[in-house]
């Protein structure tokens, strides 16, 4: 998924100045949901479905001192996904973990990832009489999805 790659690249980019190390942090995607999108064709595509889940970073033992970093690289970055209507704020839970030294942290947020289709002339997914599939800058959504070719 493009925000939770872009999510990940953002934390190991900043990995020293948070005091932390790429074995203390988890970022995976839970309670996915798979909504209608517009169906308008816009500069896009065809606007297909929006895929929406709540985005996780789990931190283990991070430097109490970085946690004000940490907040305010994620508030820039959920800012930065544009329109969030109707999805989860940021939410932040966290713990002891060397008391008095480091934390424990749970941070959650709600990513809205559209999902646009281009007109192909083979391909399973029909609408309006038209066949569509993936562009030529395929599938940013899934990378577990990419493997699929709907334009054979």
């Amino acid at each position: 998924m493009k925000s939770q790659n872009d999510f990940e690249d953002l934390i190991k980019e900043n990995l020293k100045l948070l005091g932390i190390k790429k074995n203390q942090f988890e970022i995976i995607g839970e309670d996915g949901q798979i909504k209608s999108g517009s169906n308008k064709e816009t500069d896009d595509g065809f606007h297909y479905l929006d895929f929406e889940f709540r985005q996780v970073l789990i931190i283990e033992n991070m430097p109490i001192a970085s946690l004000a970093l940490l907040t305010l690289l994620v508030h820039q970055f959920v800012l930065g996904l544009g329109e969030r209507e109707d999805l989860q704020d940021i939410n932040i839970d966290f713990g002891p973990h060397n008391l008095g030294k480091s934390l424990d942290i749970e941070i959650t947020f709600g990513v809205r990832e559209p999902v646009y289709l281009v007109e192909v002339e083979n391909s399973p997914i029909e609408h309006g009489g038209k066949k569509w599939g993936f562009g030529t800058g395929g599938l940013d959504v899934a990378g577990s999805l990419t493997g699929m070719n709907v334009n054979a």
